[in-house]
């Protein structure tokens, strides 16, 4: 089943940005026939109530399009996402990186806010396969910031919290995430302990950051909700 929303983000994306070839048709959206397609293709004034950015599906299919080169989708990219290619490039990307993390992207306009607000962009050696890999490869400045656990009694209540990545001496904790994070239960919750823990002022830890590494999906970055939490609370992140 096809959402109306996607079907109205592909024809804004085909008449506004010239993004798909013709083998991208909305025939790969739309589970019906040609001659109908064709027909809601013309309706211009259900093309002109879509939005400026195609959906994540919209996005995704044309990052896919084999019939387009890797310039052309990052031409697309510089359209929609121009702040998240500009980053990404300037981190040391290469072009066909970018184009597959955008192929897995929710909308090009997360892709661009994600990236936007991210406090760094770091180039990993290797995609790792688990979540222990990527968790070793950021300790490994500092082998003794072993994980651990932190516990704090602001306003009265006592906070545990476990980070993947804690240096007490140095006053840092790191939350890894491996793919795709989402705002929604352990993590919201552990973001609210993060605050407790920051303004305790009997903690050792002064600086709290997410690090959200791709996995062999080549997900990567916190949901649109985990998105605005970080955000509102002021908690840094890297990608």
């Amino acid at each position: 089943m096809v959402a109306i929303g996607d079907i109205r983000d592909a024809l804004a994306a085909v008449v506004r940005l010239d993004f798909v070839s013709a083998a991208f048709s909305l025939a790969s959206l739309i589970p019906i026939g040609g001659d109908i397609a064709a027909g809601i293709k013309k309706t211009e004034q259900f093309i002109r109530a879509a939005d400026e950015i195609p959906s994540g599906a919209a996005l995704r299919s044309a990052m896919k399009d084999f019939g387009k080169s890797t310039a052309d989708k990052m031409d697309l990219q510089l359209k929609v996402s121009p702040t998240a290619v500009t980053k990404l490039t300037a981190a040391g990307l290469p072009d066909t990186d970018i184009v597959r993390l955008a192929s897995r992207m929710i909308s090009a306009k997360h892709f661009d806010d994600m990236v936007n607000s991210a406090s760094d962009i770091r180039r990993a050696p290797q995609t790792y396969r688990l979540e222990k890999d990527a968790e070793n490869f950021l300790r490994s400045p500092t082998p003794d910031a072993l994980s651990g656990q932190i516990m704090t009694k602001a306003n009265e209540r006592a906070t545990k919290r476990l980070y993947d990545v804690l240096d007490r001496g140095a006053g840092f904790a790191d939350e890894i995430r491996h793919g795709r994070g989402r705002g929604v239960g352990r993590a919201a919750d552990q973001v609210e302990k993060d605050l407790k823990i920051l303004a305790d002022p009997d903690s050792t830890i002064r600086k709290v950051t997410w690090h959200f590494f791709t996995n062999t999906n080549n997900t990567v970055g916190p949901d649109q909700r985990l998105l605005d939490l970080l955000n509102q609370r002021g908690l840094p992140f890297v990608i």
